[in-house]
């Protein structure tokens, strides 16, 4: 079951995973509202966040590139498109 939210895709709704359409992969790891761990996942590494909805804030907890990264989504954008999907659920 994908649907669909503008250009970002919600996969599987027991396990979400978000997929923007630079074939970003952004799991939701727990979901404590008004916090969520996320996960961003694409060619370039992975990046393990906490969001806060509340304080609309997003906190860096790891990040890890096997090559120097060629493009990474900066927090704004990243911000932008988790409380456009969020606000949707």
């Amino acid at each position: 079951m994908i649907k669909q939210y503008d250009s970002v895709q919600l996969k599987s709704p027991t396990k979400p995973a978000l997929m923007d359409c630079a074939g970003v992969v952004v799991d939701v790891l727990t979901e404590n509202p008004p916090f969520y761990i996320v996960e961003f996942v694409n060619s370039d590494g992975s990046t393990q966040a906490l969001l806060d909805l509340g304080a609309e804030d997003l906190i860096l907890i790891s990040s890890y590139s096997p090559e120097p990264a060629a493009h990474h989504l900066g927090p704004a954008e990243i911000w932008r498109k988790l409380k456009q999907i969020l606000a949707k659920r």
